[in-house]
């Protein structure tokens, strides 16, 4: 794998990983509005229509995780790589791990999810300035060779 494929598939996992993040975001946000509202339902029909979105809101949000832990890894491992500009990188995204296990934690309140909701903010920030800077060099490398 030459230097150019390096930068474009981390480029591409990045991006997903920046996606993903936000979805896990969105997934703890319905999951919190669903829980308000199964909690102030007396209907029985409401009760279990409400209890299905909730399940099925958790299904979707352990599959986004498991995506996730895909990108992290992948992530994660680059820092194996001696090539300038993913070394770079080193050291930059090791908060993806608290990131994973504060994904799978149950949020009661809209002062939790705040705080969660800003790392997320802050890593997905990161993550756009560094899909930049590959794109500033795909760019770079793609002018030398002509």
């Amino acid at each position: 794998m030459n230097y150019k494929e390096v930068l474009d598939l981390l480029k591409k996992v990045l991006f997903s990983k920046q996606q993903t993040l936000n979805k896990i975001s969105a997934h703890h946000e319905t999951l919190l509005r669903n829980q308000e509202s199964l909690k102030k339902s007396e209907n029985p029909v409401q009760i279990n229509k409400y209890q299905n979105l909730i399940d099925t809101e958790r299904e979707s949000l352990q599959k986004t995780i498991t995506q996730l832990e895909g990108y992290v890894q992948f992530v994660l491992n680059q820092e194996r790589y001696s090539i300038y500009s993913l070394s770079r990188f080193k050291n930059r995204y090791h908060e993806l791990l608290q990131i994973l296990q504060l994904a799978n934690k149950s949020y009661n309140t809209k002062e939790d999810l705040f705080e969660f909701g800003a790392l997320i903010k802050s890593t997905t920030q990161m993550i756009f300035k560094d899909n930049q800077k590959l794109t500033e060099d795909i760019k770079i490398i793609k002018k030398q060779k002509k």
